[in-house]
């Protein structure tokens, strides 16, 4: 239950005296019926102007985060006997921004830019009681196509494989016709990357998965072409010694429906699902893993740029929510001469960098199914006789063997990836 009061006068509402039974979360100024709620009295008066706030800090345990905008509307007095989560500190004043008592969390801000929002987001798991999940770094390579430099590609695999980091390559395939020396050295630096803890992820060449120019979910026939695209570049990935994880969504977001498609046949995507009527941001903010209908979605993240921009060290500072994920992206397109600061940049936001392979990941066409050894064996969409490869993290083969579709898959402690795949009649 969600409560959202607006403005520098307290909203109107029928709450009634009693707090409700169920979680609440109180955001903006409390209604004049709260005022004999638990942790009510924190608020004291009504709050200065907000500008008066203006570059101020927010403190939530080890994490430090600058508040450049003066959007904040924090509480005058102190929260007795709740417990404070999260303080803001400005021109020698010092107040809570986040308390809980009993069900009820308050949060008197709107959060409407950067720090704000992280504080929420990060003190959300310890109200609703729930773990904050993994954090680190989530670094993606992004866009790799054909008019990309193979080079490049192999040359940032190395880099990154010497300095212990997993990443993602979103990949655009080269179309069926492509020329076959060139569409060959393409899926050798994918492999190469692969063979470094490299983790392949379709971009659907084909439909899309929002229409922009209306800002609406696309058209059921774009979303088909979509999913049936990825499909089929998943089955020639599998087919040219590939893993492909899953796919990647555009930066413009995909509707809810799209991510649907594609979840028949893809467990596992990087990017951002969009409501009908919102338009994706993209910013340093807290990200989590998030599921969209049958999809678990790992964060999009941001493009670094040339010349360090004044949100990493932000950036930084999230790493020590509990639960966050910074995931950030380094273009494939451009020259390696380019790419390789961003690279250093990138390899030095954290210590901790997310193995996309560690998620439970599973894809399925009818020419083939793959899965990583977190994620239960999806119904394969055939029957009768199949190859089953067990792969390394690094995927370096591990064994194969003939077997049939419906048979468990037997102990492999030292496999990541298990590929299926029919025998021909």
């Amino acid at each position: 239950i969600v409560w959202l009061g607006t403005g520098t006068q307290p909203a109107a509402g029928n709450l009634g005296d009693t707090p409700p039974a169920k979680p609440l979360l109180v955001c903006g100024m409390p209604p004049r019926e709260a005022a004999k709620w638990p942790g009510a009295d924190a608020f004291g008066k009504f709050p200065p102007a907000p500008e008066s706030w203006s570059g101020a800090t927010i403190r939530l345990g080890p994490a430090t985060l600058e508040s450049p905008v003066g959007c904040v509307f924090p509480a005058t007095g102190n929260a007795g006997d709740a417990r404070v989560l999260a303080r803001i500190q400005a021109g020698g004043r010092d107040a809570p921004l986040a308390w809980r008592a009993q069900n009820i969390l308050w949060f008197p801000c709107l959060p409407l830019e950067d720090a704000t929002g992280a504080a929420l987001s990060a003190v959300l798991p310890d109200f609703f009681g729930t773990s904050p999940g993994s954090s680190g770094v989530l670094l993606a390579i992004d866009d790799f196509h054909p008019g990309c430099d193979p080079a490049a590609l192999r040359r940032a695999a190395d880099y990154l494989s010497a300095k212990g980091r997993p990443f993602a390559v979103t990949v655009r395939m080269p179309d069926e016709n492509a020329d076959a020396a060139k569409a060959h050295e393409f899926v050798s630096a994918l492999a190469y990357a692969q063979a470094r803890r490299g983790r392949i992820f379709l971009m659907p060449r084909a439909g899309q998965l929002w229409d922009a120019k209306r800002d609406r979910p696309p058209d059921a026939s774009d979303m088909d072409a979509a999913a049936a695209g990825a499909k089929s570049d998943f089955a020639r990935g599998l087919a040219n010694g590939l893993l492909p994880l899953g796919v990647r969504l555009p930066d413009s977001g995909a509707s809810l429906a799209s991510a649907d498609k594609l979840a028949q046949s893809f467990g596992l995507g990087i990017g951002t699902v969009l409501p009908s009527d919102a338009t994706a941001t993209a910013t340093f903010v807290p990200s989590t893993i998030t599921r969209a209908g049958g999809m678990l979605l790992l964060p999009g993240g941001t493009p670094l740029q040339d010349g360090a921009g004044p949100g990493e060290e932000f950036a930084k500072n999230l790493l020590l929510l509990g639960g966050t994920i910074l995931a950030v992206q380094v273009p494939a397109w451009l020259p390696f001469d380019r790419i390789a600061p961003l690279l250093a940049r990138a390899a030095a936001l954290g210590d901790t960098f997310l193995d996309p392979a560690d998620a439970a990941a599973w894809a399925s066409s009818p020419d083939g199914a793959l899965w990583t050894s977190g994620a239960p064996t999806p119904a394969p969409a055939f029957s009768g006789k199949a190859l089953l490869r067990a792969y390394d993290a690094n995927a370096q083969l591990l064994f194969e063997r003939e077997t049939t579709a419906d048979l468990p898959v037997p102990p492999a402690p030292d496999a990541r990836f298990f590929v299926l795949t029919p025998c021909a009649p």
